[in-house]
């Protein structure tokens, strides 16, 4: 066979075949699809060898020493899913504020926020590693969200709003669980909660804005903004509202319980 031939053979053979399958073939033949088959169970078995090497080094990896490291347990892993076993999650995930937020909130809960304590712990190199609100004490999750005076004075005005009195735990978990209205459905303490989440998201948000971009340190603002966003996450996330926002800021446990 000259080379001719070869090269109409060739043409010949891409012209019947696309995407592996044979043009005018019977699509009801097991052998019709053999091709197509094989690419995906080829395609299959990488990714399955990429997710188990991925499953093997990363969440359950070898150390240096030849010993396993579990990055992240499998508890952990799970935390979200088993509310019998860490009920607060649960709890966390039903409020009514947004991913951003509630994924704050979360980093909070796990002591995981980037504070200036936890970039040490971390290896991080921090030239002062006080206070960014008030600049008196060392910058831990325990201090930021309940124990300094900045943030004491954003609770103090939230619940002052709110027209209640209530006692801050220096343990965000702990202050988190305590959050609650007690006789009330679970739909009005998913928005009570949400307050919470609110609360804090804004004091890190400001903690930010005051150590990055030399903002004023103000707690009437952060506040304000917690109402603003609280009553913005209730009418994203529920079904019914019928409140405006001047009603939400002059009663708001009033307005709880209108929340479906």
């Amino acid at each position: 066979m000259d080379s001719f031939d070869k090269g109409l053979l060739r043409i010949c053979l891409v012209s019947v075949l696309v995407n592996g399958l044979p043009v005018g073939g019977c699509h009801k033949r097991g052998a019709f699809w053999s091709r197509v088959l094989e690419r995906v169970q080829g395609k299959l078995s990488m990714w399955r060898e990429k997710l188990v090497r991925l499953q093997r080094n990363f969440l359950w990896g070898w150390g240096s020493d030849g010993r396993k490291i579990a990055w992240a347990s499998w508890k952990k892993v799970r935390k979200d899913k088993v509310g019998e076993v860490y009920p607060v999650y649960s709890k966390l995930w039903r409020c009514k504020a947004l991913p951003s937020a509630l994924l704050t909130a979360w980093r909070v809960l796990e002591n995981k926020i980037a504070t200036r304590v936890n970039l040490k712990r971390r290896g991080v190199v921090v030239e002062n590693s006080l206070c960014g609100l008030c600049g008196k004490v060392e910058e831990s999750s325990n201090h930021l969200f309940s124990i300094c005076d900045f943030t004491w004075r954003v609770w103090c005005l939230c619940f002052e709003w709110l027209d209640m009195s209530f006692v801050i735990h220096k343990d965000p978990l702990v202050n988190f669980l305590q959050f609650r209205m007690c006789s009330a459905s679970d739909v009005v303490n998913d928005v009570w909660r949400a307050i919470w989440v609110g609360v804090v998201s804004e004091i890190w948000r400001h903690r930010n804005s005051v150590t990055f971009d030399r903002g004023v340190v103000d707690a009437l603002e952060v506040c304000t903004l917690v109402q603003v966003n609280v009553w913005s996450w209730i009418y994203a996330k529920s079904r019914c509202t019928s409140f405006t926002y001047y009603n939400w800021v002059m009663n708001p446990v009033d307005c709880m319980m209108l929340v479906v």
